[in-house]
């Protein structure tokens, strides 16, 4: 948890803080478009560029179904004072039943927000508790990592609900 102001606490994912400062401090024009994807257990994050890149990078989730989350990074996005990232977007998938699960981080914290309650929580791993209704279509989260690439913004295509875990 950070403090912003006193009396003013909220979660935040400290994996953000561990990347490579340098790397997206450098990122050029040409990088604009571009979505860095990690893995969990990949040696490097996925550059993606493309839609097609975005389902084979998304596929690769859903091969290791223990993998969850996933982390994207938009190079469009602003950096703050001192170089690091300003936003997350995590991406947790149960491929078993073709669902998934988004948390997008920026001066806040959002989690997708489903229609019905799930049979399971498709985050099992995650760092964080997802909420038990942020299940969502994989179709629907394929849509929404289109719509962060082309857009470098928290995803329209999904409903969204605030994080339940700030107090």
């Amino acid at each position: 948890m950070s403090t912003d102001q006193p009396g003013n606490t909220r979660h935040r994912d400290d994996t953000a803080d561990s990347l490579p400062q340098t790397e997206f401090a450098v990122a050029s024009e040409d990088l604009r478009g571009r979505v860095d994807f990690f893995v969990p257990g990949e040696a490097a994050p996925r550059a993606v560029e493309t839609v097609e890149e975005m389902d084979v990078a998304l596929d690769a989730l859903l091969a290791d179904g223990d993998a969850n989350p996933a982390r994207l990074y938009h190079r469009a996005r602003p950096l703050l004072e001192a170089g690091g990232v300003d936003h997350e977007l995590q991406v947790a998938v149960a491929p078993e039943r073709l669902v998934g699960a988004l948390r997008f981080g920026a001066d806040g914290t959002w989690f997708t927000k489903g229609a019905n309650p799930p049979e399971g929580v498709a985050t099992a791993g995650a760092m964080y508790d997802y909420p038990e209704d942020s299940e969502v279509p994989l179709d629907t989260v394929r849509a929404a990592l289109a719509e962060f690439l082309a857009t470098h913004r928290r995803p329209t295509v999904v409903a969204w609900q605030d994080d339940p875990h700030d107090f």
